[in-house]
């Protein structure tokens, strides 16, 4: 019984929403003059006739191409805007991006913090090396390469992928060099997992 209610009560929203949207009030008497001669009061007013569609406006020979138009093109030319009135000139292309030395200087608590992430990085990144090298991750504690993850089975050497950007950074750059030789290697999306 509630599914019927539940169509009942669409059906009514549905009808609700089409009059309001629409603006038009059907009744039962002009749905049986609709029905009985085939045309609403209000369709057969020839007096609201859009003037656009009736053919005594139109010139006669208008559709018909001109001789000299044929050959004619259109001349799309602009008055010239001077550059100050529209913005600056384009700039140049830039080049490299130049990474400045920070201003102020680093202190020495700064240096320090750096140079310890930087070792820590290089300690996970050799051990990654050593016991899981083209694994997608290392184990810490059994030390052995983990590949069954969310990139499936294979070796893809999901952490070389993901550390490069990093090593790269951090001024990483024999390490970097490994990781891209492995990729440019062994790296193959065409390899199905099992």
């Amino acid at each position: 019984m509630r599914l019927m209610q539940r169509l009942a009560i669409s059906g009514l929203l549905s009808v609700i929403l089409i009059v309001l949207l629409t603006g038009t009030f059907v009744t039962r008497r002009d749905l049986a003059n609709v029905i009985e001669r085939g045309v609403a009061p209000e369709e057969r007013n020839e007096q609201q006739v859009n003037p656009a569609w009736v053919h005594s406006n139109v010139v006669p020979g208008q559709d018909e191409p001109k001789p000299e138009d044929k050959d004619r093109r259109p001349d799309f030319k602009h008055r010239q805007v001077e550059p100050s009135a529209v913005g600056p000139p384009p700039i140049s292309v830039p080049g490299p991006y130049v990474i400045r030395p920070p201003n102020p200087p680093l202190d020495d608590v700064t240096n320090q913090r750096r140079e310890k992430i930087k070792e820590m990085m290089k300690h996970g990144w050799d051990n990654y090396v050593r016991y899981a090298w083209g694994k997608n991750e290392l184990r810490p504690i059994s030390k052995r390469g983990h590949s069954a993850s969310i990139f499936g089975a294979s070796n893809m050497g999901a952490t070389i992928v993901d550390g490069l950007d990093t090593l790269y950074i951090m001024g990483l750059h024999d390490e970097f060099k490994q990781g891209r030789d492995w990729i440019a290697e062994n790296l193959d999306f065409d390899i199905v997992s099992t």
